[in-house]
């Protein structure tokens, strides 16, 4: 065995160890449903396989021609499942994707003519019969169809990634670029059997990704956390000046009691969904406790704050129109200037709130109020 094989065994060694510890993470993890870890550690097992029969392959390359048939058989086997793995991990975040075959078929049905042809048309791969691996006409579509599940996987957390972070989405387009950068470097250099360690990269990074991002994120609402409040609080703390906006909807307890608690929690994802919605371009939204939710703001623009409190509000008189249980939301801001006036910024947009709610409560509307809401219910500062 010479010593670059000796090296890439050992790398791949390496590479399902990884995975292996991977595969015992999730199998026992409690962040993901039941479907989504299946998906994720069928995922797992199929870029061990993918990562074996490539070492398997270039074992056998080097071997006799009686050893052809390992070869083809390697060969056969790594092609065959690998475009079905970029697939997989987008299950992970839209298990929505099983009810729309029409998307899947692309890369499953290319690929299965690639695989099934290829042993007789050499379409995909050849192995001569001195064993020797070469490339077919149809490798780019091959490529392609990888490229295809990539593209599924990148959509399916695309609408996820609107909600997160400018940190996070950095972070999940550096988690794309290293797939792509490994997949690009095989196509042009063949020697350089990048993919699947970058694949395997990936897994692991992804899934550190999904446990940060639980910690960051309401799992009813999907609204960041009380724990990312206080910990973006201490941050604002630092900054000169911001925006406070506190939010909480009226009369929740009796949606419980009178239709039940699961169309509370319909109702507090939904306005959740209107909040985040309304203010995503000033700031980001918190859930800090029970149907209490925040936004803050490095900006100071009071007409971006009106036009988002006025575009929550219209949402609000639409869902009531769907929902007549649909409750309204109370809220209260304050604009703040200085460094470390954050706290008091809280205490009043708190106080405006309350006010707020006291003024124009639920119990006080009528049918007239409704019609002039989103002027009537203009929040206080």
């Amino acid at each position: 065995m010479s010593e670059a094989l000796l090296e890439e065994f050992m790398r791949g060694i390496l590479s399902i160890l990884m995975l292996a510890f991977l595969f015992y993470i999730v199998k026992n993890s409690t962040l993901l449903s039941s479907k989504r870890i299946h998906a994720y550690l069928i995922g797992v097992v199929l870029t061990m396989l993918a990562i074996l029969c490539e070492n398997l392959a270039l074992w056998a390359e080097q071997q006799s021609p009686q050893w052809r048939w390992v070869n083809v058989l390697s060969n056969l086997v790594g092609f065959g499942i690998s475009p079905a793995i970029p697939l997989l991990i987008a299950l992970v975040y839209d298990e929505k994707l099983l009810g729309k075959p029409w998307l899947l078929w692309p890369v499953l049905g290319v690929n299965a003519l690639l695989f099934l042809t290829t042993p007789w048309t050499g379409w995909m791969f050849s192995i001569s019969r001195n064993n020797e691996y070469s490339r077919g006409p149809l490798f780019l579509l091959y490529v392609a169809a990888c490229a295809y599940g990539l593209g599924l996987f990148i959509v399916a957390n695309d609408k996820q990634a609107k909600r997160m972070q400018r940190g996070e989405q950095v972070c999940l387009a550096l988690m794309f670029a290293i797939v792509v950068l490994g997949l690009c470097v095989q196509i042009i250099v063949p020697q350089a059997h990048t993919s699947w360690y970058c694949v395997t990269l990936a897994l692991i990074m992804y899934y550190c990704f999904l446990r940060e991002v639980q910690s960051k994120y309401d799992p009813l609402t999907q609204t960041l956390n009380r724990a990312a409040y206080e910990k973006a609080l201490l941050k604002m703390e630092k900054r000169v000046g911001g925006t406070i906006v506190m939010l909480d909807l009226d009369e929740f307890k009796s949606v419980n009691d009178q239709s039940g608690h699961q169309a509370g929690d319909e109702c507090l994802r939904s306005a959740a969904q209107i909040i985040c919605d309304s203010f995503s371009r000033l700031g980001n939204c918190y859930r800090v406790g029970g149907d209490e939710f925040c936004v803050l703001s490095t900006r100071c623009d009071q007409n971006a704050l009106e036009a988002a409190e006025r575009a929550m509000m219209e949402k609000v008189r639409l869902a009531r129109r769907e929902y007549a249980f649909f409750p309204y939301i109370s809220y209260g801001s304050c604009i703040y200037h200085g460094v470390g006036d954050i706290q008091q910024a809280i205490n009043k947009a708190d106080q405006n709130m309350y006010f707020f709610k006291k003024r124009n409560g639920t119990q006080k509307q009528n049918s007239s109020c409704e019609e002039t809401q989103p002027e009537s219910l203009r929040g206080i500062r």
